[in-house]
């Protein structure tokens, strides 16, 4: 028996703030991936902010979980530059 999928078109957004870039806890900028984890929080590599970010499910806001929240790189231990995987 093959299962039959069907994909659902309706989407939501459910981080960041469409169309606009920025490195506030409610905005991405370039995010590269996303994992989500069994209570279905979402975990962001925002690439173009040097961070990844962790959004609670319904949430309108982010919270940096590595990097920097400002958005800046470096070369620091807790520093990222241009995060581009992520895996919960």
């Amino acid at each position: 028996v093959t299962p039959s999928l069907r994909w659902n078109t309706t989407g939501i957004t459910a981080a960041g703030v469409g169309g606009s870039p920025g490195n506030n806890s409610s905005q991405l900028n370039t995010p590269a991936d996303v994992s989500a984890d069994f209570s279905n929080t979402l975990y962001i590599a925002d690439y173009g902010n040097n961070r990844i970010q962790k959004w609670l499910s319904g949430a309108s806001n982010g919270t940096t979980v590595a990097g920097q929240a400002s958005g800046i790189s470096g070369s620091n231990a807790t520093d990222l530059q241009h995060p581009a995987g992520i895996l919960v």
